[in-house]
């Protein structure tokens, strides 16, 4: 039996966790031994992790990210008396657990997503084989550096770098010449199967929005990466033109309350409807006419993937790895990631019903629906 360990900060909600998670599904029906390792408790979608995963918390809460986001400087004064002791205690519960890890010998220790230090992994992890995941274009989305900053400091002592796409495995060739022979295309694990029975749960806008085309976004409402405030933009120029549709909203995030905000007062909630996270969108895609996945950057879109296996039409802008899932006018419609682009495709695609339905399907690339050869590409890092 082969044994895995998988590092992640907090287990929330998104494209990185449910790829993760349909990782882990996998290795369990393999015969994988499982450990999840987490940072921090109360993520909310860590009870969808399968029972034979063995999770382990190496601390309950963070004290210190609730210190570092208090910007009044005399309640942070206050936050870092109050936390003192605690924190004391969580850094010796953390020293016990990872004493405890480190006598366990691995085959595979993942770091889940780049952004994460490799430290724990490194220095505290015993494994035939060390993994840092590559899930984003880095040439676009590490603008501190703080990405390259961890894996120059540890790449030595990582043996691979799974991208899951060609453009994150070209881009970070690029930034890490030096590493070059230690990167892998591995897309992500989609088991395509359980998101075909998933589609049939309910889904509680049934019977709603039906007078109308209904386009879906499932995403975390974030302006910086899938810009949400851009389409808010788009959607009110074509109401202004007459063209009334639904856009829904499937997800939670940063800029959540501040969007919510900005489409009451632009007098758009008949329409433009926002119905927070769900943990299971795919009821959400059965629903709708279109998906649209307007982001500015991506590694390799998880929830094109999703709207493709539920076979929808997906309007996409140009970010990396979408050549690899669409074939513009084939399985999507792909424009430019600008916003009269959008626009334009929107309104092209709720204009003309024989374009939709030419490109409504789920036809994905075989090297990305097969999973069995993910599994084998992990065995092979084992050689």
């Amino acid at each position: 039996m082969k044994k895995i360990i998988i590092h992640y900060s907090k287990f929330n909600i998104g494209g990185a966790e449910r790829s993760n998670l349909r990782l882990m599904k996998l290795l369990c029906e393999k015969g994988w031994d499982v450990t999840l390792l987490l940072n921090y408790d109360r993520g909310n979608m860590e009870d969808s992790v399968p029972e034979q995963v063995k999770i382990v918390h190496l601390a309950q809460y963070s004290y210190t990210a609730e210190i570092s986001n208090e910007r009044n400087r005399l309640k942070k004064l206050i936050k870092m008396a109050v936390y003192a002791f605690p924190l004391f205690l969580q850094k010796i519960k953390r020293r016990k657990l990872l004493k405890e890890l480190s006598k366990i010998q691995y085959d595979l220790a993942v770091i889940g997503l780049q952004g994460l230090s490799p430290e724990i992994v490194v220095h505290c992890i015993k494994a035939k084989r060390r993994l840092l995941w590559i899930r984003n274009d880095l040439l676009h989305c590490d603008p501190n550096k703080k990405v390259e900053n961890n894996i120059r400091k540890y790449g030595d002592s990582i043996d691979y770098f799974p991208c899951v796409s060609g453009t994150s495995y070209e881009s970070f060739c690029k930034i890490f010449p030096e590493f070059k022979e230690k990167a892998r295309i591995f897309y992500n694990v989609i088991n395509a199967e359980e998101m075909r029975q998933k589609k049939n749960d309910p889904c509680d806008i049934e019977g709603k929005y039906l007078d109308a085309f209904r386009v879906i976004t499932v995403c975390r409402v974030n302006e910086k990466a899938k810009g949400v405030f851009r389409m808010l933009r788009v959607y009110k120029r074509l109401r202004s033109e007459g063209v009334f549709f639904y856009w829904i909203i499937v997800g939670d995030g940063e800029d959540y309350e501040s969007l919510k905000r900005k489409v009451e007062e632009e007098n758009l909630s008949d329409g433009f409807i926002l119905i927070g996270r769900r943990e299971n969108p795919f009821p959400y895609y059965n629903y709708c006419n279109l998906s649209a996945t307007l982001s500015y950057y991506e590694g390799l879109c998880g929830t094109v993937n999703e709207a493709k296996i539920s076979g929808l039409p997906v309007l996409a802008t140009e970010f990396s790895g979408i050549h690899e899932q669409l074939e513009h006018g084939i399985n999507g419609w792909i424009v430019e990631n600008n916003e009269e682009a959008i626009y334009q495709g929107l309104k092209c695609l709720i204009d003309n019903p024989v374009v939709i339905n030419k490109i409504t399907n789920d036809i994905l690339p075989e090297s990305i629906v097969n999973d069995d050869y993910k599994e084998n590409l992990l065995l092979e890092f084992l050689k």
